[in-house]
Order: structure tokens, then sequence, then C-alpha cells
């Protein structure tokens, strides 16, 4: 709602089930990914006196996965998927002191790149992954509807894969 220069910065936990599959050292499957945490990015509304808060709280998506494996131990990959989050939109009026908040479940899509690899001392598969989410422009309602707000985030991802 303000002029979109706004950025999100905030911790998430990731966790994911899916499956991997290929003959010889082309590798696909899908996956299914539910991110939880607070990322939130203030700026000002179109109406210098307030501030608009924009905060994601969940966010999931459902991802196909097409990689390559050059050798035993590296897995690089892209994905693609349909996503979902949760998103509030609060607005703040700076001289009243009043919060008008919003709630928005927006649809879109995720695009993304990764990285796996074995390590020896480690129990499973090291993971790194960027991952940018692309939302459809949805109405919100506070103190007036905002019309047509967008909404993208990018997430950069490191943790361990777990197979059985």
């Amino acid at each position: 709602p303000g002029d979109g220069a706004g950025h999100f910065s905030g911790p998430a936990i990731n966790g994911f089930v899916g499956s991997t599959r290929g003959p010889g050292t082309r590798l696909y499957g899908g996956e299914f990914d539910l991110g939880l945490g607070t990322a939130t990015g203030v700026e000002q509304c179109v109406n210098a006196a307030w501030d608009c808060t924009t905060e994601v709280t969940a966010y999931a998506s459902l991802r196909g996965r097409v990689g390559y494996t050059p050798d035993p131990t590296s897995f690089y990959y892209g994905f693609a998927g349909v996503a979902a989050a949760n998103a509030n939109l609060m607005t703040f009026d700076t001289i009243g002191g009043i919060e008008y908040p919003g709630e928005e479940q927006v649809q879109g899509y995720v695009l993304g790149l990764g990285y796996e690899t074995i390590m020896d001392e480690l129990p499973g598969r090291l993971r790194m992954e960027v991952a940018h989410y692309k939302f459809d422009a949805t109405d919100f309602t506070n103190d007036v509807t905002y019309q047509q707000v967008e909404l993208d985030m990018t997430t950069f991802g490191f943790g361990m894969v777990f197979s059985f």
C-alpha cells in the first residue's frame, strides 16, 4: 500500500516431504514444503501519517524438481510449483496510535534452485536453496481497502535432508 519499496526480513523454519527418482544422472521428483516464521516489512503508507506493516507468518508450496547428479555425492536441481501464504497487512495511525489489522490467504507460484551434497561426517545430506515466491495481487481491508497489493519474497535455505 506504500510505494512498494519495502523489504521483508525475518527467520523461518521449514520442513518438507518429497521423493526424488530417475535414471542415471538425471533425477526428478516432487515435494511439499511448509515454512513457519515471521517475515516482516514496514514502509510508509500512501497517507504519510500512517505506517504499513506486512507480515508473512506461514507459507507452503507443492513443487516439482528436476536435476542432475554429476557424481554420487552431489545433486543440482531446479524447481517450480504452486504456493500459498498467510499474509497480514496492518496499518498504523502514527498520530492517533490506532492499528488496523487485515489478514488474507494469498496464492501464487514458487521458482528456485538448489544443491544437495553428502558429507561423510554428517548423518544426512546438506541442502542449500534459494526460492522466489510471487503471490497474486490481493485486496486487503483495514482502515480503508488497499486494492491489488502485490506480495513476493525470496527465501534462502540451509539445512539437512534425511532419507528413509
